[in-house]
C-alpha cells in the first residue's frame, strides 16, 4: 500500500528513480568483464610420479599405495583416488570447496617430501600439479603429409611449427602430441648374458654410466679461463654397441656381444 500510494502521489520521483536504475545498469553492462574461463581455484591436486622400467602392478605396490597413505593425511582432503600405469603413478586429491589451494599445495609438498625417502631408488621426483582451467589448451591443430612418416611429422612439428607458434604474442606454450619419437632399442640376448655371467642390471648400469656429459672444472692458461667438460653422451648407434658391460678373464665384454 505504501509503495502504491507513493507511486501515485510522486510519479516524477518514481520516474527519476527508474531512469537512474537504467543508467546504472547500462554503465555496469559496458564495464562487465566476460571471461570464458574465469579465474578460480579448482579444488584438485595431482601428484605424478614416474619410475622407469616398472609395470603397473609393481608401480601400484611400490609407489602408489605408500603415496596414497601419506597424502590422505593432508589437511582438508575430501577424497583420494589413484591410477597406476606402466612407469607412471597418478594420485588425485580432491579438497573441500573454498580451500586455499596455495596452502593445500604447500601441505601436499610437505607430505611428498616425507614419503620420498621411503620410495624405491630410481623413482623420479614427484610432480605436484594444481588444476587451473586457464591452462587448458584452447586450440588443437593437426598436421598430415603425403608420403611422410609419423616420425618425420612429429620432428617437423616440434622443430618448425611449435617454436613459431610460441613466438606469437599471447601464446603461452605449444605442446606436440602424437606421432613417433625416434628411439634406440637394446635387445638383450638372455642366453648370451647368462653365458658370460652378467645380469640385466649390470648392462643397464653400464649404459647409464657411459651416456653422460660431466663437468671437468676450470683450466686457466695465462689470462684465459676455460670450462672443461667430459663429453660422453652417445652420438651414434655404433658407440652404444661398443660400451663395455663387463669382463671375463680380463677380456672386456661389449654390449654388441650380448645384445642387438
Amino acid at each position: 500500500m505504501f509503495l502504491s500510494r507513493f507511486g501515485i502521489r510522486r510519479p516524477l520521483t518514481v520516474f527519476m528513480i527508474f531512469i537512474g536504475v537504467i543508467v546504472l545498469g547500462l554503465i555496469s553492462l559496458q564495464n562487465l568483464r566476460i571471461d570464458l574461463l574465469p579465474e578460480m581455484d579448482f579444488p584438485m591436486i595431482a601428484v605424478v610420479t614416474t619410475y622407469s622400467g616398472v609395470g603397473p602392478q609393481e608401480m601400484e605396490s611400490m609407489v602408489t599405495l605408500p603415496m596414497e597413505k601419506m597424502l590422505a593425511t593432508a589437511t582438508d582432503v575430501r577424497t583420494v583416488s589413484s591410477k597406476s600405469l606402466q612407469e607412471i603413478s597418478v594420485v588425485m586429491l580432491e579438497f573441500e570447496w573454498g580451500t586455499d589451494m596455495s596452502e593445500a599445495a604447500a601441505n601436499v609438498r610437505e607430505k611428498v617430501d616425507l614419503i620420498k625417502r621411503w620410495l624405491p631408488e630410481g623413482v623420479e621426483n614427484p610432480m605436484i600439479i594444481k588444476f587451473d582451467p586457464s591452462m587448458m589448451p584452447i586450440m588443437f591443430m593437426g598436421i598430415s603429409g603425403k608420403d611422410r612418416g609419423l616420425d618425420f611429422l612429429r620432428t617437423y612439428a616440434e622443430d618448425k611449427i611449435a617454436k613459431r607458434l610460441e613466438r606469437i604474442n599471447g601464446v603461452a606454450s605449444a605442446t606436440v602430441m602424437g606421432g613417433l619419437e625416434r628411439e634406440i632399442q637394446v635387445r638383450v640376448d638372455r642366453l648370451a648374458l647368462e653365458g658370460r655371467q652378467l645380469s640385466l642390471t649390470q648392462v643397464m648400469g653400464a649404459l647409464a654410466a657411459a651416456n653422460l656429459d660431466l663437468p671437468g672444472g676450470h683450466l686457466k692458461l695465462g689470462d684465459k679461463d676455460y670450462i672443461v667438460r667430459v663429453v660422453g653422451q652417445f652420438k651414434t648407434v655404433e658407440e652404444i654397441s661398443k660400451v663395455v658391460v663387463g669382463s671375463q678373464r680380463g677380456v672386456p665384454i661389449y654390449l654388441k656381444d650380448v645384445a642387438q
